[in-house]
């Protein structure tokens, strides 16, 4: 039987209705979605999984990157459930995935990750955050579940230890089902995943990491200009004002076992950012669930737009790196040190696209010559915009020039233009002295 998705956000969803509407999209637009269950939580309701690409038939292309959106961590948070169904709703329904930045990636949204908390909170206490997995015997019936957003691998101890807290981290990392999922999926998709969004209610917030410390990620800049497009995104459409800020900062305390924490510092996810849906309370009046949708899938677009726009601006597709042969080094990273990226953008480059050719005829190319051998950063006064900094570099006396990890670029005639209208042309003065060099090719 067919779901009627004109009552989809008249009324918050049970996780049967949820899985009835995601089959008839799959029916409908088969071409475009695939749906999934890779675990059942302990009460054996599946986790669903959605996959959103231009077309899902087609093979896995290697360079397409990857968002990944989960909703419903937190039981009571029934409004953002809503808003995940409305971002699959957008993509599918409203052909929103046919948008340039849009479909360069593929979407995978967990519109409920904790269903056994869900429809507990529905049915019995509203204000249930954790999930429903009994903690033993010895302990008081009362206390049941794990908070699963304090049961990720990262700063673990932080979370409380308290078998009835609201915020119990677990008796391990990753000892519930949910989290599992979420950390299988991380690795399924490595090193794809560029962009983790976890959705959360109601604090009118979009939160970058770190959330167990004020100490920043090194490349805070960019995740907060990706934040701050959604924020403005909304304001300028609907007049809602979000915050946006590492989320020890705007939280003003210490989270440990976080999501975001650990997509971004063990799964080395560029992006992973929490939104913090506004709404009044855990749970808006359901007339006002289809305006609170809208308006947080402006700000997720924006976003998107945002990423797509950074990441494209420093390469368009695939690089190739010609450097001295360096055999045993396993992968460098081309980092964009510019304001006007606000921030690092990495692109990894396998270890069998080194070459040592001098030139890459026939297309539109640019030098790179080394300064600062030994060093990570060329420094502030360096002439160039980017920067190539090669890692896990073995020093060998038969290869002396393996240790250079920094480069400085110089000028030639066909500067790419993605790259150069994001940074300009620039040049360095003892270029012509420099002996060690390499050339990047973007395409």
């Amino acid at each position: 039987m067919s779901f009627d998705s004109s009552k989809l956000f008249q009324t918050y969803q049970s996780h049967r209705d949820i899985k009835q509407y995601l089959d008839t999209l799959l029916q409908q637009h088969s071409s475009k979605i695939e749906v999934f269950s890779r675990a059942e939580s302990y009460e054996e309701r599946e986790i669903l999984t959605v996959r959103i690409c231009h077309d899902v038939r087609e093979q896995k292309r290697p360079n397409r990157w990857c968002i990944l959106i989960d909703a419903g961590i937190h039981a009571r948070e029934w409004i953002t459930v809503s808003v995940a169904l409305f971002i699959v709703r957008q993509l599918i329904e409203k052909d929103e995935i046919s948008a340039k930045s849009f479909r360069s990636f593929e979407w995978i949204i967990l519109p409920l990750l904790n269903p056994d908390g869900y429809e507990y909170s529905r049915e019995h206490n509203k204000m249930w955050r954790k999930t429903r997995r009994p903690l033993g015997p010895r302990h008081r019936r009362s206390c049941v579940g794990v908070d699963c957003n304090r049961n990720f691998n990262v700063a673990w101890t932080i979370g409380s230890a308290r078998f009835c807290s609201l915020l119990y981290r677990g008796e391990r990392p990753f000892s519930e089902r949910e989290t599992k999922n979420v950390r299988d999926l991380f690795r399924k998709l490595r090193p794809a995943c560029k962009f983790y969004l976890s959705l959360h209610s109601y604090a009118k917030a979009i939160l970058y990491p770190r959330a167990y410390t004020r100490t920043l990620p090194r490349n805070w800049q960019m995740q907060h200009t990706i934040a701050e497009a959604g924020v403005e995104a909304m304001k300028k459409a609907t007049g809602v004002r979000y915050r946006c800020g590492s989320a020890s900062t705007v939280l003003n305390r210490p989270v440990g076992g976080s999501s975001i924490d650990y997509a971004h510092d063990i799964e080395k996810v560029p992006v992973a950012l929490v939104m913090e849906v506004a709404s009044k309370g855990f749970h808006p009046p359901e007339a006002n669930i289809e305006r609170i949708c809208e308006e947080s899938w402006i700000g997720i677009g924006a976003m998107v737009n945002c990423l797509a726009s950074s990441f494209r601006s420093v390469l368009k597709g695939s690089a190739t790196l010609a450097a001295p042969a360096q055999p045993n080094r396993p992968q460098c990273s081309l980092r964009s040190t510019s304001s006007a990226s606000r921030g690092w953008v990495r692109f990894f480059v396998s270890a069998r696209k080194i070459s040592t050719r001098s030139s890459l005829a026939g297309s539109p190319t640019y030098r790179i010559l080394s300064n600062r051998p030994g060093r990570s950063t060329a420094g502030s006064t360096m002439s160039g915009r980017l920067v190539a900094a090669i890692r896990n570099t073995p020093l060998r006396s038969s290869m002396p020039s393996i240790s250079v990890s920094s480069w400085l670029t110089t000028r030639v005639p066909a500067l790419p233009s993605t790259v150069s209208e994001r940074f300009g042309q620039s040049e360095s003065n003892s270029s012509k002295n420099m002996t060690q060099g390499a050339e990047l090719r973007a395409r």
